[in-house]
C-alpha cells in the first residue's frame, strides 16, 4: 500500500502539470499512470499521441517529439501486453524493429510475447 500512495501522491502532483506541455513532465505523467496500473493509461496516451502525432503529410518532428512519440508508443504497447492484448502490442512493436532507436527494445518485448503465447499454448494443452 506504500507504493500505491507514492504513485496516488506522484499522480497528483503530475496531473497538475499537464497544461504546462512539458515533455518530461508528461513522460513521468505517463510513467505513473502505467506503472500504477491507472485503468485510464491507454486512453490518455492515445489522446496525448493523437494530440501531437504529425499528419502523413507533415514533415519530419524534431528529434525531441519524435522521441516523445516513440516513448509513448512504448508505453502503450506495454499496457496492452500488460491486458493480453498481445496482437495489437505486436502491431506497436513490429515497426519498431525498422528504428535504430527501438529495434533492441521491440525485439526484447516481441521475444516476451512469444514467451507468453508459448505459455498460454502449454497451459491449454495440459
Amino acid at each position: 500500500t506504500t507504493l500505491f500512495r507514492s504513485f496516488q501522491q506522484a499522480y497528483y502532483f503530475l496531473d497538475i502539470t499537464i497544461p504546462i506541455h512539458s515533455i518530461p513532465w508528461t513522460m513521468e505523467y505517463v510513467n505513473c499512470l502505467v506503472n500504477s496500473g491507472d485503468f485510464r493509461a491507454l486512453q490518455i496516451i492515445d489522446n496525448i499521441y493523437n494530440g501531437i502525432k504529425p499528419d502523413e503529410n507533415d514533415e519530419e518532428p524534431e528529434p525531441a517529439i519524435r522521441d516523445f512519440l516513440y516513448f509513448l508508443l512504448r508505453r502503450k504497447a506495454y499496457v496492452l501486453v500488460e491486458k493480453g492484448r498481445l496482437n495489437e502490442a505486436e502491431e506497436i512493436f513490429r515497426p519498431m524493429l525498422e528504428q535504430p532507436e527501438n529495434s533492441d527494445f521491440a525485439l526484447n518485448e516481441l521475444a516476451y510475447i512469444q514467451k507468453l503465447r508459448e505459455k498460454k499454448n502449454k497451459n491449454k494443452s495440459e
